[in-house]
């Protein structure tokens, strides 16, 4: 489908022509034009999914904005990754209108589909960057969507931990738990904070929540909230089966939350990605996950370099698909040591020395193949295994690289002139100035069938100006300019006016007026 062609949009012209006619004065004429075009282009498009059905893929997408309005999304599609800058999908692009998701359809089961999104606005204007890129493969089995999530139970399991079991497997927010589960004391109308949430052992559609400690044979009533949602995107309904009663039981007799091994069938999920430096990442994951070992490969000269599988595990790419190299991959840490003094290592958190990163930069990192003790593994696609983080402002001991200033002030506006007698009174808005940096205007005149002169130099602050000494009957063109401390001017505001022309022919023209036109008149009989 073509690109929607860019429409301009209606020039606003406001012309004013003032003749004045009378003893001693002259006539002038002001045009002022004043265009207006929107050339913003709307945002990047943000958290795209997309979801596999029987021949069809479902995509959602947050809202994109725009300085005037979004009006439309473009998705683009082909069967292969659009990871460089110049590559395009091979199965083109389509334009919706201004939803947030849109079902893809006459699909192939069984081939995998990659999907980017952008914005239009009113007049053409596309988002300057693809949306990050999601594959998905619809597949003849796959579930049916049935719709919203409810909340079957909620049970605990000791004085500390609940476990909460669903319709279906759902995800849940990693970052704002404690505000998607709530649970209330039911006597005392108290509520327990909820301090960490993972998924319970087997199955995804088990929730175990980590609490405040709980009093024994307590009546609580936990609430899930809207930000909870199957893996199509269908969200728990407040009101209808998203609460559920539960009674607290004893510290002292506490129950495994954890299922026997051999049931475990869920892979590792990713929980926090933290930037500590410019090329170190702190991976967490909400389970003991394993390392594979390092592996010797033999070269032609017979040395045997160290090949580390883990580093193909992980990639980690930024808004314009660039991939950043992954140098090492090691278990955090903790700083401690054992009864043998070895260091003790979180099993949970990885450390990734990665190339150096840019400042206040968007990045994805994608898990692929990353197993637990079990053997499940991550399959670098849902939203278990992939995250977006943005790095803060490095700092550098290096001095900032200065970028030449190439760009002048605004222009002033609102320029006007008034003839009076033989003089010209310039009066204008002040420019916006906006970088801060103007130091001076300059004020330039020229005749009709002539050039601008050289220019006077007026103050940085000044709004008015008297043209002196010009020739009667003459047309002048007035600009003013400004000026910044690097000597970029701008292009300047222009405006003409025409003096007067004395003597006996305006003078008896003006006389005629005063006396009611009557020597005109009678001429004209």
């Amino acid at each position: 489908m073509k690109k929607l062609k860019q429409i301009p949009r209606t020039l606003a012209t406001l012309i004013f022509s003032v003749l004045i006619i009378s003893l001693g004065f002259g006539a002038f004429t002001v045009n002022a034009v004043t265009p207006a075009q929107d050339e913003e282009v709307p945002s990047y498009v943000d958290n795209v999914k997309a979801y596999p059905g029987d021949g069809e893929i479902r995509l959602t997408w947050d809202a994109s904005t725009d300085n005037v309005g979004v009006t439309g999304y473009k998705i683009y599609m082909g069967l292969s990754s659009v990871s460089q800058v110049g590559q395009s999908y091979d199965l083109g692009s389509v334009n919706v209108a201004n939803v947030l998701e849109y079902t893809v359809s006459d699909l192939d089961n069984g081939t995998a589909y990659y999907f980017a999104i952008t914005a239009l606005d009113a007049v053409g204007n596309e988002s300057v960057d693809y949306s990050y890129e999601v594959s998905a493969t619809p597949e003849a089995s796959v579930d049916e969507n049935k719709g919203n999530p409810v909340v079957v139970s909620a049970k605990a399991l000791d004085c500390e931990t609940v476990l909460v079991t669903f319709s279906e497997p759902v995800k849940y927010p990693i970052e704002s738990t404690n505000e998607a589960f709530k649970i209330e004391d039911i006597d005392t109308v108290q509520y327990i904070k909820v301090i960490e949430v993972s998924y319970a052992k087997g199955d995804q559609s088990g929730l175990n929540l980590t609490t405040e400690k709980m009093q024994e044979k307590s009546q609580y009533l936990m609430t899930v909230g809207s930000d909870v949602e199957d893996k199509y995107g269908n969200a728990i309904v407040s009101g209808t089966s998203d609460t559920a009663v539960f009674s607290g039981t004893a510290c002292e007799e506490p129950t495994d939350p954890v299922v026997d091994e051999e049931h475990d069938l869920i892979a590792p999920h990713l929980k926090t990605v933290n930037v500590t430096d410019s090329t170190n990442l702190e991976v967490a994951f909400d389970e003991t996950v394993v390392l594979p070992e390092p592996e010797v490969a033999a070269d032609d000269d017979g040395d045997k370099p160290i090949i580390d599988p883990a580093l193909a595990l992980f990639k980690i790419t930024d808004n314009n698909g660039v991939e950043l190299e992954i140098l090492t991959v090691d278990y955090k840490d903790t700083g401690e040591v054992d009864a043998d003094n070895n260091p003790v290592f979180d099993k949970t958190t990885l450390v990734l020395k990665i190339a150096e990163q840019k400042s206040e930069t968007q990045y994805k990192l994608a898990v692929t193949g990353l197993e637990d003790e079990v053997g499940n593994a991550t399959d670098g696609q849902g939203f278990s295994s992939v995250m977006t983080y943005v790095t803060p402002q490095f700092k550098t001991d290096e001095p900032p690289v200065e970028t030449p200033d190439t760009v002048a002030p605004e222009d002033v506006t609102n320029l006007v002139a008034d003839v009076v007698d033989m003089l010209v009174n310039l009066d204008w808005k002040a420019s916006l100035n906006s970088a801060g940096d103007l130091v001076s205007q300059m004020l330039y005149v020229k005749t009709s069938d002539g050039t601008y002169d050289q220019g006077q130099k007026l103050e940085d602050s000044a709004i008015d100006y008297t043209y002196k000494g010009g020739v009667e009957g003459q047309t002048y063109t007035f600009k003013v300019t400004t000026v910044d401390d690097s000597g970029n001017e701008s292009e300047g505001t222009v405006v003409t006016a025409t003096l007067p022309t004395t003597g006996a022919g305006i003078g008896l023209l003006a006389l005629a007026s005063i006396l009611g036109g009557g020597l005109i008149g009678r001429n004209k009989k």
